[in-house]
């Protein structure tokens, strides 16, 4: 399938190629150690371990792990992909299925130097080397790393249509809260309701039972929010769960994956799973209790209190991820734009891509509005029919098939 044998792509250049990580040990970071690497923590080899035994073994993708060295040897670039089947089209994807922010190569200091034509060179000694594929999809890639500029970004093609947010810590709490904290008032006047109700207590997981029972209560409260919303619910899909259970097993007790809790009477009202890399929190999956929680924004003071323990912490940003939902330009100072690399390799590669294109415009273009939540709302009692529980009447199959062609556009590819 892939060719193990260096590729001089250049005078300059030569790229490797692996079925597997193993090769590239020495050179691919963790996310306790970094090195001199610049990246972010979905590429991080740790991580990306996890999601090969988890999504990507669920999900059946065939991954391939790519090297860059320069002419003294030095490593230039890291790069995780895979081959995904999306019915009988072979994708190259970005091992990510949904639960990367960010996709870009690890980079290293000697990447500032790549031209256009180093990189082009090195892409078409990569393509030589893998068998044929029918697309090339490089999704959601920022033009930094940091502080190099992504050597994939002259790729791109089009934009993501979702950006990240982030916020810059700096100053004491007070001048940073004064800054960047709208609701802050209002926060502190639902926190005085709460604190009449009983014991308020926010808290990091520092122990096994508590990070399990943090995770459960996200998870649970994530389900119920995805119900409620007639959104996709992304730990019913194979491998999902197991992918955030194993990671939080693995990488909690380090601190990679942090889990917090706001909590009332020992009862959790909202919970938060996320990532420490760096000088960077980055926010995953905040979770939190509505109905007649609703009123005292749990999940709005848990964040608030995130937000001032990494200031304290040192921490020199809070990442609150992928989406442009209202609040976040409320709270951020950092708009990250993300770029998509669509490339056809056939003429089966170039329908697909197109139709993944129009599925995406068709998203964006129904998000927030009443038409698409009618959609989704359609989409979840279409999936809840049982096979035992046919529609019935002349006309209630052809219905179901039309709204399930309709529903596509409001999925996520």
């Amino acid at each position: 399938m892939i060719s193990s044998t260096p590729h001089c792509a250049s005078p300059s250049y030569r790229i490797e190629v692996s079925g597997s990580l193993s090769p590239f040990e020495q050179l691919w970071p963790v996310t306790g150690a970094l090195g001199d690497a610049r990246c972010y923590p979905f590429q991080c080899a740790d991580v990306l371990r996890v999601w090969c035994e988890t999504i990507g073994r669920a999900r059946n993708v065939e991954p391939f792990f790519v090297a860059a060295f320069g002419a003294a040897n030095e490593p230039v670039f890291l790069l995780p992909l895979g081959i995904y089947n999306s019915n009988g089209t072979r994708v190259v994807r970005f091992l990510d299925g949904g639960v990367s922010d960010y996709n870009a190569p690890v980079v290293f200091s000697a990447a500032a130097n790549l031209t256009r034509r180093d990189m082009q060179a090195l892409w078409d000694s990569l393509r030589e080397q893998l068998a044929p594929v029918d697309l090339i999809l490089l999704e959601k890639m920022p033009e930094y790393v940091h502080d190099i500029r992504n050597p994939l970004a002259d790729f791109a093609t089009h934009s993501h249509g979702e950006d990240c947010h982030a916020v810059t810590l700096n100053g004491s709490w007070d001048e940073f809260a004064s800054r960047h904290m709208p609701s802050l008032r209002d926060s502190q006047r639902r926190r005085r309701k709460l604190d009449k109700l009983g014991t308020v207590r926010f808290a990091i997981a520092r122990t096994e039972n508590e990070r399990q029972r943090f995770f459960a209560a996200m998870v649970c409260m994530k389900r119920k929010r995805f119900a409620d919303t007639s959104a996709h619910d992304i730990f019913a899909d194979p491998g999902y769960l197991e992918y955030y259970t194993e990671m939080t097993r693995a990488l909690g007790p380090g601190g990679t994956v942090q889990l917090s809790a706001l909590l009332l009477n020992d009862r959790i009202l909202a919970a938060d799973w996320g990532f420490v890399s760096g000088n960077r929190f980055y926010d995953l999956m905040p979770g939190y209790q509505s109905g007649e929680w609703r009123s005292y924004s749990p999940g709005r003071l848990l964040t608030e209190w995130m937000t001032e323990q990494c200031l304290e912490q040192g921490m020199e940003a809070f990442d609150y991820g992928i989406g442009d939902e209202p609040y976040k330009f409320r709270y951020c100072n950092s708009r990250i734009s993300l770029q998509d690399a669509c490339v056809p390799e056939t003429v089966k590669g170039a329908i697909y891509g197109k139709m993944l294109l129009l599925q995406s415009a068709a998203k964006s273009l129904l998000r927030e509005t009443k038409v698409g939540g009618m959609l989704k709302a359609a989409r979840r009692r279409i999936r809840e029919i049982k096979p035992s529980q046919p529609p019935t009447g002349g006309y209630a199959p052809a219905m179901a098939a039309l709204i399930c062609s309709a529903t596509l556009v409001a999925d996520a590819v």
